[in-house]
Protein backbone atom coordinates (compact mmCIF):
# COMPACT_ATOMS: atom_id res chain seq x y z
CA UNK A 1 0.00 0.00 0.00
CA UNK A 2 1.17 3.22 -1.36
CA UNK A 3 0.79 6.45 1.43
CA UNK A 4 0.35 9.94 -0.22
CA UNK A 5 3.49 11.50 -2.44
CA UNK A 6 4.82 7.78 -3.20
CA UNK A 7 5.75 6.89 0.24
CA UNK A 8 5.20 3.08 1.14
CA UNK A 9 3.58 2.48 4.47
CA UNK A 10 6.71 0.73 5.69
CA UNK A 11 8.83 3.98 5.08
CA UNK A 12 5.98 5.78 7.13
CA UNK A 13 6.62 3.77 9.90
CA UNK A 14 10.07 4.27 9.96
CA UNK A 15 9.66 7.79 9.58
CA UNK A 16 7.18 7.61 12.42
CA UNK A 17 9.55 5.95 14.70
CA UNK A 18 12.27 7.89 14.26
CA UNK A 19 10.35 11.42 14.62
CA UNK A 20 9.01 10.04 17.56
CA UNK A 21 12.22 8.59 19.05
CA UNK A 22 14.00 12.38 18.01
CA UNK A 23 10.92 14.04 20.60
CA UNK A 24 10.98 11.68 23.48
CA UNK A 25 14.20 10.57 23.52
CA UNK A 26 15.51 14.37 25.24
CA UNK A 27 12.34 14.21 27.16
CA UNK A 28 14.05 10.53 28.68
CA UNK A 29 17.43 11.85 28.82
CA UNK A 30 16.24 15.21 31.12
CA UNK A 31 13.82 12.42 33.42
CA UNK A 32 17.20 10.88 34.29
CA UNK A 33 19.11 13.45 34.86
CA UNK A 34 16.08 15.61 36.99
CA UNK A 35 18.26 14.83 40.05
CA UNK A 36 21.57 15.55 39.24
CA UNK A 37 22.78 19.17 39.71
CA UNK A 38 25.12 21.45 37.63
CA UNK A 39 28.27 22.29 39.37
CA UNK A 40 27.66 25.78 39.89
CA UNK A 41 23.79 25.10 41.26
CA UNK A 42 25.49 22.83 44.12
CA UNK A 43 28.14 25.72 44.41
CA UNK A 44 25.29 28.78 44.41
CA UNK A 45 23.25 26.64 47.36
CA UNK A 46 26.13 25.20 49.49
CA UNK A 47 27.83 28.27 49.58
CA UNK A 48 25.76 29.72 52.24
CA UNK A 49 27.55 27.56 54.71
CA UNK A 50 30.90 28.35 53.81
CA UNK A 51 32.79 30.51 55.78
CA UNK A 52 36.10 32.60 56.16
CA UNK A 53 38.16 32.13 59.36
CA UNK A 54 40.19 34.69 60.77
CA UNK A 55 43.32 33.61 63.36
CA UNK A 56 43.31 36.31 66.05
CA UNK A 57 46.23 36.73 68.29
CA UNK A 58 46.02 38.09 72.14
CA UNK A 59 45.44 41.76 70.92
CA UNK A 60 42.65 40.43 68.33
CA UNK A 61 44.98 40.89 65.34
CA UNK A 62 44.54 38.92 61.74
CA UNK A 63 47.28 36.41 62.18
CA UNK A 64 45.99 33.98 59.51
CA UNK A 65 43.04 33.34 57.43
CA UNK A 66 41.25 30.04 56.06
CA UNK A 67 37.98 28.66 54.57
CA UNK A 68 35.72 25.83 56.47
CA UNK A 69 31.96 24.94 56.46
CA UNK A 70 29.29 25.03 58.85
CA UNK A 71 27.80 21.33 59.77
CA UNK A 72 25.22 21.80 62.25
CA UNK A 73 22.67 24.75 62.72
CA UNK A 74 23.81 24.90 66.57
CA UNK A 75 27.13 26.08 64.44
CA UNK A 76 29.56 23.12 64.53
CA UNK A 77 32.26 24.31 61.79
CA UNK A 78 34.52 22.16 60.18
CA UNK A 79 37.97 23.93 58.79
CA UNK A 80 41.79 22.97 58.59
CA UNK A 81 44.21 22.30 61.72
CA UNK A 82 46.67 24.38 60.15
CA UNK A 83 44.00 27.41 60.28
CA UNK A 84 43.07 27.62 63.90
CA UNK A 85 46.32 26.18 65.67
CA UNK A 86 48.28 28.80 67.49
CA UNK A 87 45.27 31.17 67.43
CA UNK A 88 43.70 32.93 70.81
CA UNK A 89 40.50 33.42 68.92
CA UNK A 90 38.89 33.14 65.81
CA UNK A 91 36.57 35.16 63.95
CA UNK A 92 33.96 33.19 61.57
CA UNK A 93 32.82 35.18 58.94
CA UNK A 94 29.44 33.91 57.02
CA UNK A 95 28.34 35.46 53.07
CA UNK A 96 25.80 37.25 54.50
CA UNK A 97 28.19 39.17 56.89
CA UNK A 98 27.45 37.50 60.04
CA UNK A 99 30.13 37.31 62.45
CA UNK A 100 31.21 35.48 65.14
CA UNK A 101 33.92 35.71 67.19
CA UNK A 102 34.85 31.91 69.06
CA UNK A 103 37.84 30.09 70.91
CA UNK A 104 36.04 26.99 71.05
CA UNK A 105 37.83 24.45 69.86
CA UNK A 106 35.75 21.12 69.68
CA UNK A 107 37.85 18.17 68.03
CA UNK A 108 41.37 17.72 66.05
CA UNK A 109 42.66 15.68 63.71
CA UNK A 110 46.49 16.17 63.18
CA UNK A 111 46.88 13.71 60.67
CA UNK A 112 44.27 14.62 58.89
CA UNK A 113 44.86 18.56 58.93
CA UNK A 114 41.14 18.93 60.08
CA UNK A 115 39.74 21.11 62.65
CA UNK A 116 35.73 21.81 64.36
CA UNK A 117 34.77 24.43 66.08
CA UNK A 118 31.81 26.26 67.26
CA UNK A 119 30.09 29.02 66.92
CA UNK A 120 27.08 30.05 69.22
CA UNK A 121 24.81 30.68 66.58
CA UNK A 122 21.60 28.76 65.86
CA UNK A 123 19.65 28.19 62.91
CA UNK A 124 22.73 28.58 60.98
CA UNK A 125 22.85 27.28 57.76
CA UNK A 126 24.81 23.93 56.98
CA UNK A 127 26.36 21.77 54.12
CA UNK A 128 24.90 19.21 52.40
CA UNK A 129 27.71 16.50 52.88
CA UNK A 130 27.73 13.27 50.41
CA UNK A 131 28.50 9.87 51.21
CA UNK A 132 32.20 8.96 50.06
CA UNK A 133 31.01 5.01 50.70
CA UNK A 134 28.91 5.36 47.91
CA UNK A 135 30.78 7.25 45.18
CA UNK A 136 32.41 5.59 42.44
CA UNK A 137 35.84 5.63 41.12
CA UNK A 138 35.32 8.10 38.24
CA UNK A 139 32.36 10.21 39.48
CA UNK A 140 32.16 14.22 39.59
CA UNK A 141 32.12 15.79 42.68
CA UNK A 142 32.40 19.82 43.61
CA UNK A 143 34.74 21.10 45.96
CA UNK A 144 33.82 24.99 47.03
CA UNK A 145 35.76 27.54 49.33
CA UNK A 146 35.63 31.08 49.93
Amino acid sequence: MKIAQGISEQEMRITIRTILLALFLPALVLAQNRGLKSPSEIAREQSKAVVIIEALDERGSVTGQGSGFIVTPQGAVVTNLHVVQGASSLRVKLPGGDMYKTSELVDVDDAKDIAIIKVKGFKLPVVMLGDSDKAETGEAGVAISS
